[in-house]
């Protein structure tokens, strides 16, 4: 819906980084290049969801500190979304941690550089992560 139809994904499998506590698992969804013009600057836009879900207490325990630990210094809060949340402006995305869940989450336009805190709250709000 925020990128059109013409798009491509990418996700890995949830097992590679997975264990007994936390199951990852990351999609990517971005608007397909068009290749006929060799020395244009393609736009590309697109959309990413890295999840850490939590499979036992100590999952949940380990996504929070983790989520805690990796903090900027000084986060830029997000209300309204999750149990807590953060943007991250130096990597464009948006921190939630709900339900001893974490998202990581993404959005950006014509460049991978070209992300704001509203587009991705946006995004989160539509993935129902209030």
């Amino acid at each position: 819906e925020l990128l059109g139809d013409s798009i491509q994904n990418s996700s890995t499998d949830p097992r590679a980084n997975s264990n007994e506590d936390v199951a990852v698992s990351n999609c990517n969804y971005a608007t397909t290049i068009d290749v006929t013009d060799p020395t244009a600057i393609p736009d590309i836009s697109g959309v990413g969801l890295l999840v850490r879900s939590a499979k036992s207490t100590d999952g949940a325990a380990t996504n929070s500190q983790q989520f805690e630990q990796l903090k900027p210094e000084d986060p830029n809060t997000v209300t309204g979304i999750g149990d807590k949340a953060y943007y991250s402006e130096q990597f464009k995305q948006l921190n939630v941690l709900k339900n001893g869940n974490w998202y990581i989450v993404t959005r950006y336009k014509d460049r991978v550089t070209n992300g704001s805190k509203e587009m991705v709250v946006e995004f989160a709000k539509k993935l129902d992560l209030k």
